[in-house]
């Protein structure tokens, strides 16, 4: 045979061994084995809130149903690898083709769904314990020996309205297990850790008005894990909701109620503190906060109303301010009530 023939047949054959011996080899990202990275672009904790589009929607306590809220639940595009090494690295860029892939309902664990393996373990890691790492090889009879740290690649569109141009967008994730990255248009947001805690993120550079896209990328295993281990059985994905939702550029970012009642257990004291934040890149002007006490029927409590001013604010800037609102002889608390 010809010595060119020769060639192109052993460079053919090592080509065709070298790809069974070599699948993908993507980088296993360093954050999943980091103890001290609890996210990347995270907002700062707060109590459960929701901007709303006037007194009968807040009075009416759903936070779903806010003219400002949008829930992205429903079915997103999916994609599942035993290791991360085999992860669609690209997948999160738009020009990625992801029209092949399954869908997958949104909230939901994937393992019930079909994807790699549900079980139960007490006390104990499923994982081997060398912390903080998760990806060190375990003994054989180990589940994840095979599926080392199984990741699986969220994509969806949404729209933006067109009245939430000028406003703050944010995006919640109420769980994902056990770590995350995100994108949205292609351009990476942020990473977080730490499942059962929601996860806020400002988009608001991110998105544009009319369709976007978001992607997700999510591993069951992280340096988190070793804090999560309990009775229970170990599911993973994105198994709370996701909700987009929209505020002013200066909102309240977080509150504090509390209600003290006196020695004899009749009359109280309702105090509420509020941080006020100015997402905007200009100085705000003074403000003024008004906290009302409704009754079940939604009218507010007779005298009990306070008003509060709030500061100039500079860009990124954030005050705390607080009322202290007397009220006679409130209906009390009792596990029927």
């Amino acid at each position: 045979m010809h010595k060119t023939h020769l060639l192109i047949r052993y460079l053919f054959a090592f080509f065709a061994f070298s790809t069974l011996l070599s699948p993908a080899d993507a980088p296993v990202p360093a954050e999943i084995e980091n103890e001290q990275m609890l996210g990347i672009n995270k907002q700062p904790y707060h109590a459960t809130l929701m901007p709303y589009g006037g007194r009968a929607e807040a009075l009416a306590a759903n936070r779903y149903a806010s003219s400002w809220c949008r829930s992205l639940n429903g079915f997103w595009k999916f994609n599942w690898v035993s290791r991360p090494e085999q992860r669609p690295v690209d997948f999160y860029r738009p020009s990625f083709d992801v029209s092949s892939w399954k869908e997958i309902p949104v909230p939901s664990n994937w393992q019930v769904l079909g994807y790699g393996t549900p079980y139960y373990r007490n006390a104990g890691y499923t994982i081997r314990r060398d912390w903080p790492r998760v990806m060190s090889e375990p003994p054989q009879d180990y589940t994840a020996y095979g599926e080392r740290n199984p990741v699986g690649s969220y994509r969806r569109e949404f729209e933006v309205p067109d009245n939430w141009n000028g406003r703050r967008i944010f995006i919640t994730f109420d769980g994902v297990d056990s770590a995350f990255f995100l994108w949205i248009n292609g351009e990476q947001v942020g990473f977080s850790v730490n499942s059962r805690n929601a996860a806020d993120f400002d988009i608001t550079s991110h998105v544009k008005p009319g369709k976007n896209m978001i992607a997700a990328e999510v591993y069951r295993y992280s340096a988190g894990t070793y804090l999560e281990d309990q009775d229970m059985w170990r599911l993973s994905g994105i198994f709370r909701n996701v909700t987009l939702w929209s505020a002013p550029q200066v909102h309240i970012r977080d509150f504090f109620v509390r209600t003290d009642l006196d020695l004899q257990y009749r009359d109280a004291t309702l105090l509420v503190s509020a941080k006020v934040h100015n997402y905007g890149n200009q100085s705000s002007r003074e403000r003024k906060l008004t906290v009302d006490l409704a009754s079940r029927d939604g009218r507010t409590v007779p005298g009990a109303s306070a008003t509060v001013d709030v500061p100039a604010l500079g860009a990124g800037e954030e005050k705390s301010v607080s009322v202290s609102i007397p009220v006679s002889n409130p209906a009390k608390w009792t596990a029927e009530t």
